[in-house]
C-alpha cells in the first residue's frame, strides 16, 4: 500500500492503521462522538442557472427520499485532483488579479471552493501546453540528461502550481509524461518527434528515461513542489497528433488518414520494473509509482497484466485508470490505490454535430466552442458517481481552467473540451460551469484525508462519513421542485430543492475547512477551557489555568509521547507534532489534582 495511503486495505476499520500526523487537527471532546445537541446541519442546493444556494433544513417529514447507511462503509476516500496545464494558466493571466485569485480559491480553498487535495503535473508538454516541448529537448541522444531543464516550466506551469500552494499548502502532486523527449522515440508523426510514435525499446534509452523522471522529481523538489507519485506514461494505448507515445500495443491516428492498431508486446512494464523503480528507489524512495494512466480498453489489460507479472512486492502502489476502464476498478481496489486519472472532457467529436450550446450533450458535438453547459454537468455527475461506486479512491479532473474555445494542440482535429472554470479572453471574465458545481457539491464538505464512502438507498446519491463523524450526502434531483428528505442516523432532515440539480446535506460537528493560509485547522475547547489549535508542524495549547503544572500528549492506550512543564503564569505553549496509530491523541493538562483531557484527531 502507498505510504501516503496507509489504510486502503482496512477501509472498514481503523484499528492498527498508522495515520501520519499532518496539517489537519480537530480537537474533540473526551467522549466518543455521537450526534449531539451542538451538531449542525445545513444544505446547499443548485439548479440549472442558479447555483450554490443555502436551503433551510428542518427535522421530521415523511418517507425519506434518500436513506444513508453510515454503517455500510465502502472505500477510503482521498478526494479530487485537478490537472495543471499551461493553457489554463495562460487563460487566467488575462484576468484581473482579483479574479485570478478568485479562480484559485474556487479550485483549492475548502472554505470557498472545491478544495482539491491533489494536483496532476505533466512532465513536459501535455496536449494543453501552449506548444510542444519536453524537459530534455535538442538533437541527438542525451543519455546523461545534460540538456535537462525546467526553465520553461518556471515561467508558466510552476507559477500556476505555486498559486495553488499559496491557498492550499498541503496539496500533494502526482505527475506523468504525455511523451518522452523526441529523441527517445521512433516513427513519430511529425519531424519534431512529439506527436505519436513509439518508445525506443533499448536499454540505454529506457535507462535515460528513468533518469529523466529522477531529474524531474529533483528539480521540482528544489522549487518546493514535492512529487508524491508518478505514472510512467499517459495513455500508452493511444497515439495521436499531439504529444503522445506508444509502448508496443496501441491504436494510432495521425489525423491525416493513417490509422490502425499496433499489436506488439507491451514493454512499459519492463521500463518500470527494470529501470524506473530501481532508479527511484536509489534517488527518490519517497516517490511512489502508480501504473498507468490506462485508457484504451483494448490494450489496458495487457499492460496491467504485464506489470503485475513483473512487479515485486511494493513496486507498484497505485493504478491510474480513465475513460473506458472503469470496469477494472473493483477487482484492484483491495490491493492498490486505484483512481480515475482523468475525467472525461465531454463534447465528443465522433457524435452528431449541432450548432448551439443548448443542443450539445454526450451524443451531440459542438465544433466551434466548448459547450460547458448543464448537460455536461449531468454527464459529469453520472461519471463521477459510477467511478466512486466501483471503489475509486481518488478522482482526477482534467482541465481546471480553459478559455471559451477550449481546444488543444491537435490541429489535425480541433476538439473543444469542457473545463471547471472558463475564461472569456475578450471580456476578461471568469465563469464557474455547472460541472464545477457538481464537483464542489461532492467535495467541499468531505474530508480529503479521513472520509469513507458509505451506502445510500433511494434517489441517485453519494454519501461520505468524515473522520469527525459528520455525514455528507449529495443528491441529484432530475425533476421539479420538491421537498427532499434525507434520513441520517435515524433522523429525517428535510429541505426544499428547486429541481433540476444537486443538493449537499451536511449533518454532524461543524466541518473543518481551509483557512486562507492553506493550513487546515480547527480549535475547540473542553468544558474547562483547554484549547488546542493545529499550526504548522505542531499544536498550540492554551491551558485553563495560570498555575504551574504540566501538559502531556498521550496515545489512547495511555503511553506518554511527550510531557512539558507549564510555568507559573503561563497560558500557552507549543507542542511538536507526533504520530498516532489510531488517528487519535490525548492532550492532558495537569494542575495538582485538577486534570483536563481532550481528544485530538490527527490525519495527514
Amino acid at each position: 500500500m502507498p505510504k501516503m495511503f496507509p489504510s486502503i486495505k482496512k477501509s472498514r476499520g481503523m484499528a492498527g492503521i498508522v495515520v501520519p500526523v499532518g496539517a489537519l487537527c480537530i480537537m474533540l471532546s473526551i467522549a466518543v462522538h455521537t450526534m449531539a445537541q451542538n451538531d449542525t446541519s445545513f444544505a446547499i442546493v443548485s439548479r440549472n442557472g442558479d447555483y450554490w444556494k443555502n436551503a433551510a433544513v428542518t427535522t421530521g417529514g415523511g418517507n425519506a427520499t434518500v436513506t444513508v447507511n453510515a454503517n455500510d462503509t465502502k472505500q477510503k476516500w482521498y478526494g479530487f485532483a485537478g490537472t495543471f496545464n499551461e493553457a489554463g494558466w495562460d487563460a487566467l493571466k488575462v484576468l484581473s488579479e482579483a479574479d485570478r485569485t478568485k479562480a484559485i480559491n474556487l479550485l483549492f480553498d475548502k472554505k470557498d471552493g472545491i478544495g482539491f487535495g491533489w494536483g496532476r503535473i505533466p512532465i513536459g508538454a501535455s496536449d494543453y501546453a501552449l506548444d510542444r516541448y519536453s524537459l530534455c529537448d535538442g538533437s541527438g541522444d542525451d543519455f546523461n540528461m545534460t540538456r535537462f531543464s525546467i526553465e520553461r516550466d518556471k515561467g508558466c506551469l510552476i507559477q500556476y502550481i505555486k498559486a495553488a500552494q499559496a491557498v492550499k499548502s498541503d496539496i500533494k502532486f502526482w505527475a506523468s509524461p504525455w511523451t518522452p523527449p523526441p529523441w527517445m522515440k521512433k516513427d513519430a508523426f511529425d519531424a519534431a518527434g512529439f506527436d505519436g510514435g513509439e518508445m525506443r525499446n533499448e536499454t540505454n534509452v529506457l535507462g535515460a528515461l528513468a533518469l529523466y523522471f529522477s531529474k524531474f522529481i529533483e528539480e521540482y523538489g528544489k522549487e518546493g513542489i514535492p512529487i508524491s507519485a508518478v505514472c510512467p506514461q499517459n495513455e500508452p494505448g493511444y497515439t495521436r497528433s499531439y504529444p503522445t507515445c506508444g509502448w508496443g500495443a496501441y491504436n494510432y491516428d495521425n489525423g491525416k488518414g493513417s490509422s490502425g492498431d499496433k499489436n506488439g508486446a507491451e514493454y512499459l512494464s519492463t521500463f518500470v520494473a527494470s529501470h524506473l523503480y530501481p532508479k527511484l528507489q536509489a534517488d527518490h524512495p519517497e516517490t511512489e509509482i502508480w501504473f498507468g494512466t490506462l485508457s484504451n480498453d483494448a490494450t489496458s489489460a495487457g499492460y496491467w497484466n504485464g506489470m503485475k507479472g513483473k512487479a515485486t512486492s511494493g513496486m507498484i502502489k497505485g493504478l491510474g485508470l480513465q475513460w473506458n476502464n472503469v470496469s477494472m476498478v473493483s477487482s484492484n481496489v483491495n490491493n492498490y490505490f486505484v483512481f480515475c486519472s482523468e475525467h472525461q472532457c465531454g463534447n465528443y467529436y465522433w457524435t452528431t454535430k449541432v450548432t448551439s450550446v443548448e443542443q450539445a450533450d454526450s451524443t451531440h458535438f459542438l465544433a466551434d466552442r466548448a459547450p460547458n453547459n448543464f448537460s455536461y454537468g449531468v454527464e459529469s455527475w453520472g461519471l463521477i458517481k459510477k467511478w466512486l461506486e466501483q471503489g475509486s479512491h481518488m478522482y482526477s479532473a482534467w482541465n481546471m481552467v480553459l478559455d471559451t474555445k477550449g481546444i488543444n494542440l491537435n490541429t489535425a482535429l480541433e476538439w473543444p473540451q469542457n473545463a471547471l472554470l472558463v475564461v472569456d479572453r475578450n471580456a476578461k471574465t471568469l465563469t464557474a460551469t455547472p460541472y464545477y458545481y457538481v464537483m464542489r457539491h461532492i467535495s467541499q464538505y468531505v474530508d480529503n484525508t479521513g472520509a469513507v464512502r458509505v451506502g445510500t438507498s433511494g434517489s441517485p446519491s453519494l454519501a461520505f462519513k468524515n473522520a469527525n463523524g459528520g455525514i455528507v450526502t449529495i443528491v441529484y434531483n432530475a425533476g421539479g421542485q420538491t421537498q427532499m428528505t434525507v434520513a441520517v442516523n435515524g433522523t429525517n432532515y428535510q429541505f426544499t430543492h428547486p429541481g433540476q440539480g444537486w443538493a449537499t446535506l451536511y449533518v454532524g460537528p461543524k466541518p473543518v475547512q481551509a483557512n486562507r493560509d492553506g493550513i487546515r485547522s480547527a480549535a475547540a475547547k473542553t468544558a474547562n477551557d483547554l484549547k488546542v489549535t493545529c499550526i504548522q508542524n505542531g499544536y498550540r495549547v492554551t491551558v485553563p489555568s495560570e498555575k504551574a503544572g504540566r501538559i502531556e500528549l498521550l496515545t489512547l492506550t495511555g503511553r506518554v509521547l511527550l510531557s512539558r512543564a507549564i510555568a507559573q503564569g503561563s497560558s500557552e505553549l507549543v507542542l511538536p507534532m507526533q504520530e498516532a496509530r489510531s488517528g487519535m491523541l490525548l492532550v492532558r493538562a495537569v494542575f495538582g489534582n485538577e486534570v483536563t483531557t481532550a481528544r485530538l484527531f490527527t490525519a495527514q
